[in-house]
């Protein structure tokens, strides 16, 4: 079945019966061998570096959080990655964007124009910042970056 927000709905996690939390290093290192080639595609950052663990489990961390609608928490383990990964401009946007969320606009658009270094004609960055300007009564900073989404998109129409 599928959840209220439309997601597969699935089995809680029973951390006493679920053995994989508790098996032998190197038995899990076995299972971990084997793992596909898709899984490790997702690991890759945006860089194209294949991220360690433990990077990818501090952005995981910040994803689940921000999928339970926690974006403090979200945010904490994402700053957590920006650290180590500063120019990871997918991460950068989700920090902004949860910061958004929280109507910490001096934050959210410190992040997103961290985003903009990355890269300036990235549509969701300016997005972004033309909705935060929007919210926050700046009506010529957003139209001016609505007008550049348009431009960026022109040949697309």
């Amino acid at each position: 079945g599928r959840n209220e927000k439309g997601r597969p709905e699935g089995r809680p996690l029973d951390v006493a019966s679920d053995r994989r939390l508790f098996a032998p290093a190197h038995q899990l290192q076995q299972e971990h061998e084997h793992v596909d080639e898709v899984q490790v595609e997702a690991q890759r950052t945006h860089d194209g570096s294949l991220a360690q663990p433990f990077l990818v489990a501090l952005r995981g961390m910040g994803d689940v959080y921000r999928d339970l609608e926690h974006p403090e928490q979200a945010i904490l383990y994402w700053e957590r990655y920006i650290d180590h990964r500063p120019r990871d401009i997918f991460v950068l946007t989700r920090i902004a964007t949860g910061y958004k969320q929280l109507e910490r606009w001096h934050e959210a658009e410190h992040y997103f124009r961290e985003a903009l270094q990355v890269d300036s004609r990235d549509r969701y960055v300016l997005l972004g910042l033309a909705d935060l300007f929007h919210k926050t009564d700046q009506v010529e900073a957003a139209i001016g970056y609505y007008q550049k989404v348009l431009d960026t998109g022109a040949e697309l129409l």
